[in-house]
């Protein structure tokens, strides 16, 4: 499939990402995307396919753009525990300060949720979601200056703590659609949480 022209494809997608993140997916109508994006139906048929097709495209921009960045120190030479506590503070202040924009929660948590119990490549989506986070956080958790780096923790026991941490974080984000403070609080009992030092 060739890529839109004539108008900026990117500005399209994150138009069309918003408004699936605001209202998800399936209560997003092709008219609502003509009007978000600009674009007639027509046009959005031939510079994306269908509707699922740009729906998957936000997605791909949602981590490009949303996701990665916020992972980034996770995911950097040299990574360790203390960047595992700024992710989650990050996410903590985040939540608190934004409470409006935090209800959105997660677009992919949100779409796994809303879609994966009948959606294969939803599902599949998801687990590569969960993926990402997970090798983000095994790294920074198992990373130079931390305790597995010295011998003191097993890499068994670092991918434990990260899939456990990575459920956590997929449930704060959850929580937030609900209850942003709960969220952030919850974030920050994470945060402190690692090695079971508070405001570490």
């Amino acid at each position: 499939m060739g890529r839109p022209r004539g108008y900026a494809t990117e500005a399209v997608v994150r138009a069309a990402r918003d408004l699936f993140w605001e209202r998800g997916y399936e209560a997003t109508s092709l008219a609502d995307l003509e009007e978000h994006t600009g674009l007639n139906r027509s046009s959005l048929y031939q510079a994306f396919g269908s509707k699922r097709a740009l729906f998957d495209e936000a997605l791909r921009s949602y981590l490009r753009e949303v996701i990665e960045p916020r992972l980034a120190g996770l995911t950097r030479a040299g990574a360790g525990p203390a960047d595992v506590v700024a992710y989650l503070r990050a996410l903590g202040d985040t939540l608190a300060g934004q409470p409006e924009a935090a209800a959105r929660g997660c677009l992919m948590v949100n779409s796994v949720a809303e879609l994966a119990g009948r959606d294969p490549a939803m599902r599949t989506a998801g687990r590569a979601y969960r993926d990402l986070i997970a090798a983000a956080l095994t790294r920074g958790l198992s990373g130079l200056n931390g305790a597995a780096g010295t011998g003191q923790v097993d890499a068994a026991t670092v991918g434990s703590r990260a899939g456990l941490l990575t459920t956590t974080v997929m449930g704060i984000l959850l929580t937030a659609r609900i209850d942003p403070a709960e969220a952030a609080r919850l974030a920050y009992a994470a945060a402190d949480g690692i090695d079971g030092r508070p405001g570490a």
